[in-house]
């Protein structure tokens, strides 16, 4: 699936796509410049705050690396899951948040975002 996805992200014709909260996308990881599915936490003015749902990956990533989602890259579950030992949720989040924070804008109404709808929609159970 990698190689359509680079094949259809690589083609895209169009403006740059701006996914909003909870939505599904696709996006260019910056370490090693290759496409994943990502869902959008935070949207800002010129990139989003995206997990990528297939291996955990959070990353503001810039407007221009991320396309519109086809039927076709939706088909497969997400791999990643997301995993809070009991009654360490509190502590997890300030970890996540203080992670977040120091790679790109972030914000607890983003951490909540995820958290109520990205999880909710994406791994239900």
């Amino acid at each position: 699936m990698s190689g359509l996805m680079t094949q259809y992200c690589e083609s895209y014709v169009g403006s740059c796509y701006e996914p909003r909260q909870g939505e599904m996308c696709l996006a260019k990881f910056s370490e090693d410049g290759l496409w994943y599915r990502a869902a959008c936490i935070e949207p800002c003015l010129t990139s989003c705050l995206l997990v990528f749902v297939d291996y955990g990956n959070i990353e503001d990533v810039r407007m221009e690396d991320i396309r519109q989602i086809t039927d076709t890259f939706l088909e497969l579950p997400c791999i990643a899951h997301h995993a809070v030992l009991k009654d360490s949720e509190v502590w997890i989040t300030q970890c996540l948040f203080e992670d977040w924070s120091s790679t790109g804008p972030c914000s607890q109404s983003a951490l909540n975002v995820w958290k109520r709808k990205f999880l909710k929609n994406y791994y239900p159970g």
